[in-house]
């Protein structure tokens, strides 16, 4: 009876935290949740750390909305209708959410949410390149700015001043520096790009 009491409870939980994210189109699927059987309860895991169990009921499994929450590191604020979950970090475009279909096959399930996962971290480190390349740009434009400067810089006998030159040379050096690994970058980036879209 202690069993079925604290299944309620966590069914009720699960159904709950669904609906925050289907509400228009689950509210009559959750009504009809209620009372049914569950398969069976699977552990989450993040990172290879528990950090919850969740119930599946035809085919479909149901999430802790704060265990879940708490693991990514997001607030949780409940109200009388709703649970809003709050977060600093952007939603990657690599990052996507495996479609809420019935799979009964428990490794496809687990293929769906490693692919998930792999997608999501590789979403990161297109964020993190494409910053590296808008870094390379801004040392670049920052670096000829002020050889523009250095250049308006009256000659001295049709010369460049001696104490100009050698700042002259560090300036045409980073840009050549930075031209060198933007160049790097963008290969990076493709390649990267090019693994996003595999997975599949």
């Amino acid at each position: 009876m202690k069993k079925i009491k604290e299944l309620s409870l966590i069914l009720s939980g699960m159904v709950l935290g669904i609906a925050i994210v289907y509400s228009p189109t689950i509210y009559a699927a959750t009504t009809s949740l209620l009372g049914t059987k569950v398969d069976k309860v699977m552990t989450v895991k993040l990172n290879t750390k528990k950090i919850g169990d969740a119930v599946v009921i035809n085919g479909t499994s149901y999430l802790p909305v704060r265990a879940t929450a708490n693991a990514f590191k997001a607030g949780v604020v409940l109200n009388s209708t709703e649970i809003n979950l709050t977060s600093d970090v952007d939603i990657d475009p690599g990052f996507s959410v495996t479609p809420n279909v019935p799979v009964s096959d428990a490794a496809e399930v687990e293929r769906l949410v490693k692919v998930d996962g792999e997608k999501h971290k590789i979403g990161l480190k297109i964020k993190n390149k494409k910053e590296d390349i808008l870094m390379d740009e801004f040392y670049i434009d920052d670096a000829q700015k002020r050889i523009d400067v250095y250049n308006n810089v009256p000659l001295i006998d049709g010369k460049v001043r001696a104490d100009i030159q050698p700042e002259l040379d560090r300036l045409n050096g980073v840009i050549s520096l930075s031209k060198s690994e933007m160049d790097k970058h963008k290969v990076e980036l493709a390649d990267l790009e090019s693994q996003l879209a595999a997975l599949k």
